[in-house]
């Protein structure tokens, strides 16, 4: 059985209704051969408002089902905060944002300067990094590199290996827990970790293991460190195991959900939150950087949290 097919039904097991409007939208061919031509529009979509609040969006690598990585937040974003500015930018390769749209692998130091120059362009008070899964790592990462304001990060894989190595699959597999009580959040997490394993292969092999990245130190040396929200579920173990990693620093809120799903944008959207989580957490950062003291030279001071 060819890896699309196996996980196309995967999908349609874990999430049928994903699974149909991929399949409607042709959203199941697959982008492994880095020749094949692409435009850098397709990596980069801005919605510019001329709004004092910017919020930029990062794709993860939609591992589950292998399709091409989408614009995530595309639909729900515009409509819950109109008063935002919005770049959304997509992993077209599924190479953690370390290859460029020349296919050159300077993708972090690429996409380093596109974001510091729409920031420049857009001229926002407020920048927001947003991001699901490894598009929460990217948020992260370019968050602490780029200098943005603040961070929402859904179930961020800031460390891959929670995911792909053998204890990580023992766990996943023998989660008995899941199995009887959440089967369905137990067949994503299962999935995630064999189809992570395989992508993280093909990175290794398109990027080199010693040139990846390093999400955690990034985020934690920020030299202003990003008021950040972590949203996870509290029955997903991979995902509860690297919220924790952020437990001791005091900029970073975190928000337990009540599921199994490593896609906790997916939970909240089913409950129809999630547009109005992420606009609550923005908000909040608004007021809490409008009520901070002033510097001596008359700027706020931003407040860890």
């Amino acid at each position: 059985m060819k890896r699309t097919t196996l996980f196309r039904w995967a999908t349609r097991l874990v999430s049928p209704k994903i699974a149909e409007r991929m399949d409607q939208e042709g959203a199941f061919r697959l982008y492994w051969d880095l020749s094949k031509a692409v435009k850098e529009s397709d990596f980069v979509r801005l919605v510019d408002r001329g709004a004092d609040v910017t919020v930029f969006c990062f794709s993860g690598l939609a591992v589950l089902y292998l399709g091409m990585p989408s614009y995530e937040f595309r639909t729900i974003l515009p409509k819950s905060s109109a008063a935002c500015n919005f770049v959304f930018i997509r992993d077209l390769f599924r190479m953690q944002y370390h290859v460029a749209p020349d296919r050159s692998r300077m993708g972090l130091d690429y996409y380093d300067a596109k974001i510091r120059g729409l920031i420049a362009q857009l001229g926002s008070e407020h920048n927001v990094a947003l991001g699901a899964s490894a598009g929460g790592a990217a948020a992260m990462y370019f968050a602490g590199r780029c200098g943005l304001d603040q961070v929402i990060a859904f179930s961020p894989s800031v460390m891959v290996e929670e995911y792909i190595s053998w204890r990580a699959h023992l766990r996943a597999f023998l989660d008995l827990k899941n199995l009887i009580l959440r089967f369905k959040a137990y067949c994503e997490v299962a999935a995630i970790a064999l189809a992570a394993r395989f992508m993280l292969g093909r990175f290794h092999k398109t990027v080199g293991k010693e040139n990846c990245w390093n999400v955690l130190d990034t985020f934690r040396n920020a030299a202003n460190p990003p008021r950040t929200t972590i949203f996870y579920g509290t029955y997903c173990r991979p995902d509860a195991r690297q919220a924790r990693l952020f437990r001791d620093l005091p900029n970073v809120k975190f928000v337990g959900l009540p599921t199994g799903h490593h896609n906790s944008p997916g939970f909240l959207q089913e409950q129809g939150n999630l547009g109005e989580a992420i606009a609550n957490e923005i908000e909040e950062a608004l007021a809490a950087r409008a009520n901070a003291p002033a510097k001596p030279d008359g700027q706020a001071v931003h407040p860890a949290s």
